[in-house]
């Protein structure tokens, strides 16, 4: 009897440690969820003109705001502004863009307090498992635009961001497992510790976020921009119309100088022919040929069989016959009469 009691204890903690050993390598985990994500959305805008040169200086401190403020250079390019990223300011560089964009970026992450209940006692119905711990990721970008042409500066545009995160890895639930075993001491002071934010979240929520913080950001500076961007599009609105005038105008004393060349070549061909010969004079018409008075004077006539026409150089009168007859014929009658 007193040896079954002895392995009896003997295998009270072998048995311990396999049943922590497996909760542990079965533990949980919940994956990254950010809560409010929806509420960053892309505003819609109206540009009123493209290819606006932009010139973007940035200024940050973590990697995770450098790719942030990439990917919003990359935004805006897809939108059809025209980027230099990075903008290097200069006397001889100010003029090569029409608005200088300076985003200053800042980032901030915390944990919750609630993180020590979900931990302890939340160990004792799995929390961490279906809840996960609770974390706040705050990302600041302040936007200073200039137009260089005026050299004014926008009033300062700020864009804060602020997650709500949800997550849990095994990195922290391990002292979930290790409650059940250990009298839950070890979730006790793992929940005062897991209060703090924990930074292996940062990499998982760049990847998850980072288009769509971008996409919301790039259309608040577009939509600043497109807003202050009249002089650009009358800019070229007056060098449209320049131009314009200048070609109407160009066709215009073309077409005169064409026609005057016209005009000078037609009268330089009348004068290479010679002296103009003078007028032929018109034989004075027989006695007793009606004059204009007389037939005024002759009665109407509504459908005349024959036409006479007189000729300026000839004093025959020729009457002209619908019938078939020849002409000639009918002058030689006439001069026979």
């Amino acid at each position: 009897m007193a040896m079954r009691v002895i392995r009896a204890r003997a295998a009270s903690p072998l048995l311990a440690w396999l049943v922590s050993s497996a909760l542990i390598m079965t533990g949980c985990a919940h994956s990254l969820q950010v809560k409010n994500l929806d509420l960053y959305k892309p505003e819609s805008f109206s540009s009123q003109t493209r290819d606006i040169k932009l010139g973007i200086i940035g200024s940050t401190t973590k990697p995770e705001e450098e790719r942030f403020l990439t990917a919003t250079v990359n935004a805006l390019k897809r939108d059809g502004f025209k980027v230099t990223y990075p903008f290097l300011l200069s006397d001889d560089t100010r003029g090569t863009v029409d608005y200088i964009v300076k985003v200053s970026t800042s980032s901030e992450y915390k944990g919750s307090g609630w993180n020590f209940l979900i931990n302890w006692p939340g160990f004792l119905i799995w929390t961490p498992a279906w809840h996960g711990y609770d974390y706040r990721a705050i990302y600041g970008f302040d936007v200073d635009i200039t137009d260089t042409q005026t050299n004014t500066t926008l009033p300062r545009m700020s864009v804060p961001v602020d997650l709500d995160i949800r997550h849990a890895d095994m990195n922290r639930t391990w002292t979930e497992g290790l409650g059940w075993v250990l009298y839950s001491a070890i979730a006790f002071v793992g929940g005062i510790l897991f209060v703090r934010y924990d930074n292996s979240v940062t990499p998982l929520l760049v990847n998850a976020t980072d288009s769509r913080i971008a996409d919301y950001v790039e259309s608040k500076i577009a939509a600043r921009v497109d807003s202050a961007s009249p002089h650009v599009a009358a800019s070229a609105s007056t060098t449209s119309t320049t131009s314009a005038s200048a070609t109407g105008t160009t066709t215009s004393a073309n077409a005169d100088a064409s026609g005057i060349a016209t005009s000078a070549a037609s009268t330089a061909a009348v004068l290479s022919t010679g002296p103009i010969a003078p007028l032929t004079t018109v034989s004075p018409l027989p006695t007793g040929t009606p004059t204009g008075a007389d037939i005024r004077k002759l009665p109407a006539v509504t459908t005349p069989a024959t036409l006479d026409i007189i000729t300026p150089h000839a004093t025959t009168i020729l009457p002209i016959s619908s019938s078939s007859e020849p002409i000639a014929a009918k002058q030689t009658a006439a001069e026979s009469q």
